[in-house]
């Protein structure tokens, strides 16, 4: 896709921004590549600040907070996760999946730094968002059973052993319904099980 967009756009068009922030991620997450996931997100910083497209900081902003997490550096990717949800709640800024996903990734934030409450806090205004009526019904409930899962972690670490159950029965319902036997299924059950062994069964 950054390819084809660079030899179509040129390198330095602001559009580029967003796509260079995403394959950031995607080299850090998947591939482990932090030195490359970093150069990326420097070619994508100026742009996405020029860029027209209003989406395209914030998300700049949470990718950095992402793999600043892969990276277990969670104190330093608060402030960019923060940045990003600010910007997304903005008066006449689009909400939806958008701003869902600045609250998924503070989640996460505060879940690493060990701050159940506010992860749990976070994780359940994402989930409201996602499990909303709306376009794009596939990214929806992939983001609704993460962010279940992450709740019945919650609930699991302050000892809400029965309250997490739920959350990961719903989030093996949805997994499946959606994506058949695919890797989040997968996980979705090793969670169930979690809970089973958690119960004693």
């Amino acid at each position: 896709v950054l390819e084809v967009s660079e030899r179509l756009l040129g390198p330095d068009n602001p559009s580029q921004g967003g796509i260079l922030s995403d394959l950031a991620v995607t080299v850090a997450t998947q591939g482990g590549r932090i030195e490359e996931a970093e150069k990326l997100l420097a070619r994508a910083e100026p742009l996405v600040q020029r860029s027209t497209q209003f989406d395209d900081e914030p998300l700049y902003f949470a990718n950095r907070s992402w793999i600043l997490q892969f990276q277990g550096r969670f104190q330093e990717a608060l402030a960019p996760a923060q940045t990003s949800l600010t910007m997304r709640e903005r008066p006449g800024r689009e909400s939806g999946q958008a701003v869902a996903h600045s609250l998924h990734t503070l989640a996460y934030v505060y879940w690493g730094l060990g701050q159940p409450d506010q992860a749990g806090i976070y994780s359940e205004r994402a989930m409201r968002i996602y499990d909303a009526p709306g376009p794009d019904p596939e990214r929806r409930i992939y983001w609704s059973v993460e962010t279940r899962l992450l709740l019945a972690e919650v609930d699991q670490k302050k000892g809400r052993i029965a309250e997490a159950r739920p959350y990961r029965e719903e989030a093996v319902r949805r997994a499946e319904l959606m994506f058949g036997d695919a890797p989040l299924t997968a996980r979705t059950l090793y969670a169930l099980g979690r809970q089973n062994e958690a119960e004693g069964n």
